[in-house]
């Protein structure tokens, strides 16, 4: 891929500070749109572009970063939740600009205060820039993954990627279940649908503020939930179940039946015979 093949761009060490820069997928997705955003204010299809900004798509941005569309999509919602780009979208395109642009591009060289990494040095007047933005937006500083990469499935957790809402913690900010924890609860309580628990974990944080969770437990408080919400969806299974036989049926059919009480075979085989149809009607 050949977009600006003169120039340098700039990387701050600080980017190595960076909650991402140890997650290969956000990594290298970072480093693309930075080296897409234009140096100058340039014209796309009459439309003035600002220094710091371009004019693209999921679509195309997935074919460009090998990744799918969904994980282009869950990057861009973690990078805009993260107050490092901002994104305007309509039916053609998407604009994305990135925040702080000029802040650190501008930075004087000799100050000793960036240290710049030459990409090619065919010319001094032309410059792609790297933005290397360390804010950390503390409304999702909590979020954390699991995992060492971006997952390459549907986000973040995230509303666009895994249509789940956040849980509000006790500090007011937010949770996002991603993905990967998303499909572990899944797999782990099969027995109960884990979407429709996580969106009512949700209202329920919502209505209840005292009762909110910390970063440190709120993990815990959704797999408590999950796995409460399965036991009792098995119970209410089990009990629909059981159809119970009449105790002097049972005391005929074990010979218990007290002497005097004239036995019904008949009776027995019906009774059995209509317990055996119920279950069958309960499993179908």
């Amino acid at each position: 891929m050949a977009y600006m093949k003169q120039g340098f761009i700039k990387i701050d060490r600080q980017i190595l500070e960076w909650r991402y820069h140890d997650y290969p997928n956000m990594f290298r997705f970072w480093i693309l749109l930075l080296l897409k955003a234009n140096w100058k204010p340039a014209y796309f299809k009459g439309v003035l572009v600002d220094r710091g900004s371009f004019i693209t798509s999921a679509r195309n941005l997935a074919k460009e970063s090998h990744l799918s569309v969904n994980t282009v999509r869950r990057l861009l919602q973690l990078l805009e939740n993260e107050h490092q780009i901002t994104r305007t979208v309509t039916q053609s395109w998407t604009l994305i600009s990135i925040v702080n642009y000029a802040k650190y591009q501008d930075i004087d060289e000799n100050d000793g205060t960036l240290n710049d990494t030459h990409l090619d040095t065919s010319t001094d007047t032309q410059t792609d820039t790297l933005t290397a933005h360390n804010r950390r937006n503390k409304e999702y500083k909590e979020y954390k993954y699991i995992n060492n990469t971006c997952p390459e499935q549907t986000s973040f957790a995230s509303e666009q990627v895994t249509g789940l809402p956040p849980l509000i913690l006790k500090d007011g900010s937010r949770f996002h279940i991603s993905e990967n924890h998303l499909n572990e609860f899944v797999d782990a309580y099969p027995g109960v649908d884990v979407r429709d628990q996580i969106m009512k974990m949700s209202q329920w944080l919502k209505t209840n503020p005292t009762k909110r969770k910390t970063k440190n437990g709120i993990m815990r408080f959704i797999n408590s939930w999950i796995a409460r919400a399965e036991r009792e969806t098995m119970s209410a299974s089990n009990s629909s179940t059981k159809i119970s036989m009449p105790e002097y049926i049972r005391q005929q059919e074990d010979g218990t039946l007290p002497e005097g009480t004239p036995a019904s075979k008949e009776l027995i085989e019906r009774m059995q015979k209509l317990q055996k149809e119920g279950l069958e009607h309960v499993g179908n």
